[in-house]
């Protein structure tokens, strides 16, 4: 699930992925260009899509990045692809 979310949401025009790591867990922190990461997450809540949005206590590796504040979707067992389009398609909306 989280090559398959990884994949889909690079899609996402101007959307930047922050931390790559090959290892890592199914979380998954961007930032959209020009727009503040939790205006971001309440207009993905305005559709039902719950994710989090701010520094997540993380300050020092977000300053690493030179950022403030992430969005970030947790994916585990539960989530599906169909949830993962939706969120693609919503971040797709956002950014028009």
């Amino acid at each position: 699930m989280l090559g398959y979310a990884t994949e889909r949401l690079l899609s996402v025009n101007g959307l930047r992925l922050i931390g790559t790591a090959r290892e890592k867990v199914g979380v998954l922190s961007f930032v959209l260009p020009g727009m503040r990461p939790e205006e971001v997450g309440r207009l993905l809540d305005l559709e039902g899509i719950a994710v989090r949005a701010g520094h997540h206590c993380a300050q020092p590796s977000l300053r690493r990045f030179g950022l403030d504040a992430t969005v970030r979707p947790s994916l585990s067992i539960y989530n599906t692809r169909e949830e993962v389009d939706r969120l693609v398609a919503a971040l797709r909306a956002i950014r028009r």
